[in-house]
């Protein structure tokens, strides 16, 4: 009677068993292969996150870097019309006075202009260097980062 009642169910015996071996395997498989995906797109996403900062930094410097050149143009200008100021119709002060005010002045500005120069310049170069600093910082982690997985 054990008989009939295995034929009935159709029963294969140990199927089940590999039925779940099986679904278990297949889910260890997709587990793995979406954990992989996964990190790749985590990964992908940080890098593009750096080189958004990267160039959002770049485009910020050459902005600064274009006005305090408008200010340098400014300044040079200034420098140039003080220069060729006349000193006819000055005849309150004596003349070596006021040319030596003006010198005075232009001596300033020039000094100035040099330093805002010398600043842009700096602040251009170490807005590269801290750029190739993190664009090399990024890459060091991303290749350990795919080491690990």
């Amino acid at each position: 009677m054990a008989k009939s009642k295995s034929c009935t169910k159709s029963e294969i015996p140990g199927l089940r068993a590999d039925a779940h071996a099986t679904s278990f395997d297949h889910f260890t498989s997709l587990e793995e292969f979406g954990s992989k995906w996964y990190a790749s797109g985590v990964e992908a996403g940080l890098t593009q996150a750096a080189q958004d900062l990267a160039t959002r930094k770049e485009k910020e410097a050459e902005v600064l870097k274009k006005a305090a050149m408008a200010a340098r143009d400014a300044l040079t200008s200034a420098v140039n019309d003080i220069n060729s100021i006349g000193t006819e119709g000055l005849s309150q002060e004596p003349m070596w006075a006021v040319r030596q005010k003006l010198q005075n002045i232009v001596k300033e500005i020039s000094h100035r202009r040099d330093e805002c120069t010398t600043s842009i310049y700096s602040a251009s170069q170490e807005s590269k260097k801290r750029s190739s600093e993190t664009q090399a910082s990024d890459g060091g982690n991303s290749s350990k980062r795919s080491k690990n997985d």
